[in-house]
């Protein structure tokens, strides 16, 4: 693994290498390379290289310019990278990987604005994972934490790219569903509901039931603000809860 700048000079009739063709249609050697690597986190991420058709084209002050430029360039992408996964940590939970409250919490005041500025309607949906404390209590926090991120994944992938879910705390999820008719996302979070209960997780020892309640709100018919939104819902998600565990 080439953890250094290296300068190589090369000889026209090498088998080992090829000539190249220029714009101009020639046929040319390139003689004399430098290269750097680029290491990140301790992995290779890249290359930089200078090619001559010179042979002993460069020199030490070349080198020495080499090292000044990877070393800035890794430094860069070294900060950048930093900073997209700092960005991402301010954005998800990193459990679920889902949205965190602090990112839901903004888009809703954004959906609350737009909303009022178009005259439009949003649904608001609230959702708890069924016996999550008994999962824990009875097969361990691995094994609740792997039911909290199939809820998760499984809401994740049938909802729409434009909605968010987020995790509000503990097992509770809530989603936005921007202009949507709440009646439509009721049934479509019913369908979700019954898909998600038909795929436990299973082991050598237990099948382990992966369910959740909900219940929505509508604005403005059921409230103008979060608080008054996430009170319909979870009201709503209590009277789901008791009638599943009446049937």
């Amino acid at each position: 693994m080439m953890d250094r700048i290296t300068n190589i000079s090369r000889i026209e009739n090498d088998d080992h290498f090829y000539p190249v063709t220029t714009f101009a249609g020639d046929r040319v050697y390139i003689k004399s390379e430098l290269s750097a690597p680029i290491y990140i986190n301790g992995n290779l991420y890249a290359m930089i290289n200078l090619d001559s058709l010179e042979e002993d084209a460069f020199d030490e002050s070349d080198i020495a310019s080499m090292e000044f430029v990877s070393t800035n360039i890794q430094i860069a992408i070294s900060n950048q990278l930093l900073y997209q996964e700092k960005s991402r940590m301010a954005m998800f939970d990193s459990l679920t990987q889902l949205y965190n409250r602090h990112y839901f919490n903004e888009q809703f005041e954004q959906m609350l604005q737009k909303a009022k500025r178009t005259h439009e309607h949003f649904v608001i949906a609230l959702f708890d994972v069924d016996d999550l404390k008994t999962v824990n209590d009875q097969h361990g926090h691995v094994m609740g934490d792997k039911v909290l991120q199939k809820v998760a994944s499984d809401l994740l992938e049938k909802i729409r790219r434009s909605d968010v879910v987020a995790r509000y705390g503990g097992d509770e999820f809530v989603g936005l569903f921007y202009n949507a008719e709440c009646v439509l996302i009721q049934n479509k979070l019913a369908d979700i509901q019954e898909e998600v209960k038909q795929t436990p997780i299973k082991t050598n020892e237990s099948v382990i039931a992966c369910t959740f309640s909900f219940g929505t709100a509508c604005y403005p018919y059921d409230g103008n603000t979060m608080a008054e939104l996430l009170e319909v819902a979870d009201q709503a998600m209590y009277m789901n809860k008791r009638d599943k565990e009446r049937n």
